[in-house]
């Protein structure tokens, strides 16, 4: 069963280029000035792409998960960058896989 806020997770191995598909949901309201409230749940679900978001690296090429965003890097490698994501261009570094929307719809208040 899925809950609100439920969030895509992988479960494979870093050297893995398969697909993974998973979901996700948000959540916006909104007032306007004479005091009236709309809101709405939006459910997305979406597939991991073996293709980075760069093309210029091949998709068996490093891992694909997003940098890290601190790091200990060892005096040897002053940059981290060779150690985290050996080879791969900066964005494919920072942003990883290609993703594919595979369906979004609003759901109902008696779903949530």
């Amino acid at each position: 069963m899925r809950r609100p806020c439920q969030r895509f997770h992988c479960r494979r191995t870093a050297s893995s280029t398969g697909r993974d598909t998973g979901g996700s949901r948000a959540y916006g309201d909104a007032t306007d000035l004479s005091g009236a409230v709309a809101r709405g749940l939006l459910e997305a679900v979406v597939q991991r792409m073996p293709e980075f978001v760069d093309d210029a690296d091949p998709p068996e090429s490093g891992c694909a998960a997003p940098k890290p965003t601190s790091l200990v890097v060892p005096a040897e490698n002053q940059t981290g960058e060779a150690a985290l994501r050996p080879g791969l261009t900066q964005a494919n570094r920072t942003f990883g896989r290609k993703f594919k929307v595979i369906s979004i719809r609003w759901v109902r208040p008696d779903e949530a």
